[in-house]
């Protein structure tokens, strides 16, 4: 029954993603499909609708790990069950994270399943095409399922862009990373728990333009579709997004030119 329900919720996601989109374009994502336990690291600036494109690109349900405040959005409370969703506490709510003990515990227990765990380590979603500081959780979860039992744990980076979230139908882009193999060092090892957490901050800063400024970012991408174009191709969201990494990461006399013309 699990397995009917996930691929169900895929097969909406999907359908809304065509709805919401006018291409969801997928680069690199075998690792985060591929089978056995593994925990996806994705960026997130576009709220709920970061999750329906990340089912869509998956083509199934993870089990994704999400903030406690969202218990109490009553009308979504009955679908977030059905998609069990795992409830953390975070430091800004208020209420401590004493609880999260038996969250991660639960997370633990789905991977030694061989399930697949998303979480959107920056806490919260936001505006900027830059990353949020990375939080512990996910790190610590994959270090503590290596440490107690689950074999093979992998972190996959997934990175998610939008060609203009202003736009009803605009493109977006789902990207894979370079896949991370988690030691059995266990959640107790804060130097592991730190050191993982800088391979996951530098894993999604590869996916994502860097920017803090949208409208920078919009300039960017716009200057690298003009470089891209020719007569005969014009330059998909994966082209565009890639130049315009390329640019953000600049010396800012160059991007500055560039954002210019």
């Amino acid at each position: 029954m699990r397995r009917i329900i996930d691929r169900l919720f895929g097969l909406i996601a999907i359908a809304l993603a065509r709805g919401l989109h006018k291409t969801v374009a997928v680069t690199s994502l075998d690792a985060a499909r591929a089978k056995g336990p593994r925990v996806l690291v994705v960026n997130h600036f576009n709220g709920f609708v970061d999750v329906i494109v990340l089912v869509a690109a998956l083509g199934r349900l993870p089990r994704f790990v999400a903030k406690a405040g969202l218990r109490k959005v009553l009308p979504a409370r009955p679908f977030l069950s059905l998609a069990g969703v795992v409830y953390v506490q975070r430091v800004v709510d208020g209420e401590g994270t004493a609880k999260n003990t038996d969250a991660f515990a639960h997370c633990r227990e789905r991977l030694r399943k061989g399930d697949c765990i998303a979480i959107f380590p920056e806490g919260t979603t936001h505006d900027r095409e830059a990353l949020a500081p990375i939080k512990t959780g996910a790190a610590r979860i994959a270090l503590g399922s290596a440490g107690s039992g689950a074999s093979r744990v992998v972190v996959v980076p997934v990175g998610l862009s939008y060609g203009d979230k202003t736009k009803l139908r605009n493109d977006v882009l789902v990207s894979g990373g370079i896949p991370i193999w988690v030691g059995e060092e266990g959640d107790e090892d804060r130097g592991a728990v730190r050191a993982l957490t800088e391979r996951i901050t530098a894993g999604l800063d590869a996916l994502v333009p860097g920017l803090d400024d949208p409208l920078e970012a919009w300039a960017l991408e716009r200057a690298a579709a003009v470089a891209e174009r020719t007569p005969d191709h014009e330059p998909d969201l994966a082209d565009r997004r890639s130049l315009a990494r390329q640019l953000a990461r600049a010396p800012e006399p160059l991007r500055s030119d560039v954002e210019g013309e």
